[in-house]
């Protein structure tokens, strides 16, 4: 199946590889369920790990077509496609699945990612929220080191560049024009992220037995 935000592509084939059907479905549960019933026989599915994965993934498994979590960046096969179109994408799943050859991705509970969403709206930061703008830091200051060093300018005596101290003498330096905005750009998201910090409420962690559940989880992700 190629899911998308309001239909869903699939391709059914049969034992002997013909294909049986292949269609365009609206993401609602009794338009599933026909196709599965019209199918008449027991089935195997791939469900890519894309946006709201998890919901066509339960509905899958409780119409009994035992899908499977396909990791999308490995799917060479239809990431090096020429034409693609939501058929093919489709149809092209379908011999990875008969050969053994779909690279699964970590498939949590759904209690666990229930979990995962109550921990995104306990707080008004939100963990989810706070890992993406931790990256985004993160890049930011590696770019500030690089622009730093193609201008050519002597590192401060302090020891974070990104720190109050650093960002003060950052903000003090007089640079060609392109270099002063992208510099006191970088500068803006810092600050504002970290008036974003300030601003957030901390967050309150569910019982520790459901956490627990969650790092064991994770760890067997990675």
């Amino acid at each position: 199946m190629d899911h998308h935000k309001r239909y869903r592509h699939l391709t059914a084939v049969g034992e002997g590889g013909k294909v049986r059907i292949s269609c365009r479905l609206p993401n609602e549960r009794e338009a599933l369920a026909r196709v599965l019933e019209d199918l008449a026989e027991p089935c195997c599915s791939v469900v890519e790990a894309g946006r709201n994965w998890g919901v066509l993934y339960d509905l899958v498994e409780e119409l009994g077509a035992e899908p499977a979590l396909a990791n999308p960046h490995q799917l060479r096969a239809i990431a090096q496609a020429k034409v693609k179109t939501d058929s093919i994408d489709s149809h092209m799943l379908v011999p990875l699945l008969r050969g053994g050859l779909i690279p699964c991705a970590h498939v949590p509970s759904a209690q666990t990612r229930q979990l995962k969403h109550l921990l995104s709206l306990r707080s008004k930061a939100g963990l989810r929220q706070r890992l993406f703008l931790v990256r985004v830091r993160t890049r930011v200051k590696h770019r500030l080191h690089g622009l730093v060093d193609r201008n050519h300018v002597a590192p401060p005596t302090c020891s974070d560049l990104c720190g109050r101290a650093g960002r003060r003498y950052l903000a003090a330096l007089e640079l060609a024009p392109t270099a002063a905005n992208l510099l006191h750009g970088h500068l803006g998201v810092l600050s504002e992220d970290r008036a974003y910090q300030g601003r957030a409420m901390p967050v309150r962690f569910a019982p520790a037995a459901l956490l627990g559940r969650l790092a064991s989880e994770g760890s067997c992700q990675e």
